[in-house]
């Protein structure tokens, strides 16, 4: 019968045991899926994985940030380029697509 999950361990402990593809509560390495899957249930011990609530608006942020960034390099670098006669108009035209 599989020992009941405690998980009083540290987040960054639990963090280092999910990098080596351990069990975050018991620490013992189970069968698990390659990396970037989920499985419902700890093969090994049964403890339930869900994802938080929200979980998708860090992934959201960053890609958001990360758009914005390179829009605004490509832009400046575009103006530079262009520096006398800035055709602005085509310019955004040609990034926002």
């Amino acid at each position: 019968m599989p020992r009941t999950p405690t998980l009083t361990t540290s987040k960054a402990r639990m963090l280092g045991r999910g990098a080596t593809r351990r069990c975050a509560a018991l620490r013992h390495r189970a069968p698990v899926p390659p990396y970037f899957t989920m499985v419902d249930d700890c093969p090994g011990c049964g403890l339930h994985f869900e994802r938080e609530h929200g979980y998708w608006a860090g992934a959201l942020a960053i890609n958001i940030g990360a758009a914005s960034a390179v829009f605004i390099v490509t832009f400046g670098v575009a103006l530079v380029l262009t520096a006398p006669d800035i055709p602005v108009g085509p310019l955004l035209a040609i990034l926002i697509r």
